[in-house]
């Protein structure tokens, strides 16, 4: 007969003290391993779709197709004042010399402040030069863009800045700048864009982007201009889209002068390959008021005014009357 021992009742308390050790020692563990985790996903910058405007901007842009469009409310405007100092370029246009100078100011730009929502190191790229001529003077706008080095993610868009250079009779004198004064594009790149005059001594940014799925196409266009000292967002319109098998349609923007303020904007679309593909698709539903009457036909024509903020559809000139 086994007798048992005095210490066999103390072994199952000794059983449940150790479980109950390595339970707590689990919870904390896993516990750990949650704040270490969330301390490093808060020490990666994010630059979703959702979070492209950052901590400090106001987003009246939008994110269509593949790029993103967002204005800065902590853009450096800046007007030059320049009497009583040599001019900045003497003599003839010299774009290597506007380089120089516009990357001065942007390698000394407040960029914490400016663009909260990007880290440095910088890449301020060049993305072109654009002759204005006006009633009473000839201007020339060089545009830059900046973005984090590498930074190229699909929802990734750089900032641009645009600085203006006034000709004078020895020779050119940077009148205004403008840094970041909004983001626009994708995968670290700009739009394509290009720059229009919009009314007297005033222009205007035209950038025009697209998108893709499964044949599908929808092209869109954004206007940007200086809305007292900031660029704002103007215009934004669909101008063109195209079924898998190449129908669709297309539209042209125009730039009607008018005697006084902001120009009027003319949009002629066409069938392709003909007129009877002047109809909506329902690829693009949030833009069928703009363009399309209520059957469903695309509006030959249209002609939008300035109300003081952004342009509105005066009334449609259309090709069906």
């Amino acid at each position: 007969m086994n007798i048992p021992s005095g210490l066999e009742p103390w072994s199952w308390v000794a059983g449940i003290v150790g479980a109950g050790i390595a339970a707590l020692a689990l919870v904390v563990q896993i516990t750990q391993s949650k704040k270490k985790k969330k301390k490093i996903s808060e020490k990666i910058p994010s630059h979703s779709v959702q979070q492209t405007a950052g901590n400090n901007s106001v987003q009246i842009g939008s994110v269509s197709g593949s790029n993103t469009i967002t204005n800065n409310i902590n853009h450096n405007y800046m007007l030059v004042h320049s009497q009583n100092k040599p001019v900045d370029i003497p003599g003839r246009w010299n774009l290597d010399d506007a380089k120089r100078i516009c990357l001065d100011h942007l390698e000394s730009a407040d960029w914490k402040t400016l663009a909260s929502d990007m880290d440095p190191p910088f890449d301020h790229d060049f993305v072109g030069q654009f002759f204005q001529t006006y009633k009473l003077k000839e201007e020339i706008v060089l545009v830059f863009s900046t973005i984090t080095v590498d930074l190229a993610c699909h929802a990734c868009a750089p900032y641009l800045s645009f600085f203006e250079f006034v000709k004078l009779e020895d020779g050119w004198n940077l009148k205004i700048y403008d840094i970041a004064a909004y983001k626009a594009g994708s995968w670290g790149k700009p739009p394509d864009l290009r720059i229009k005059v919009i009314g007297e001594e005033k222009y205007a940014v035209v950038m025009e982007y697209g998108d893709m799925a499964q044949g599908w196409t929808v092209t869109i266009t954004s206007i940007h201009a200086r809305v007292g000292d900031s660029f704002k967002e103007i215009f934004n319109l669909l101008t063109g889209q195209g079924y898998p098998e190449g129908n669709g349609w297309t539209g042209l923007i125009s730039i009607i002068p008018t005697t006084m303020g902001f120009h009027d904007i003319e949009v002629r679309r066409e069938g392709v390959p003909g007129p009877e593909n002047l109809m909506f698709l329902d690829s693009a539903n949030d833009f069928k008021a703009d363009v399309a009457d209520y059957d469903g036909k695309v509006r030959a024509s249209d002609t939008f005014k300035f109300d003081g903020q952004r342009y509105r559809r005066e009334s449609p000139i259309s090709s069906y009357r």
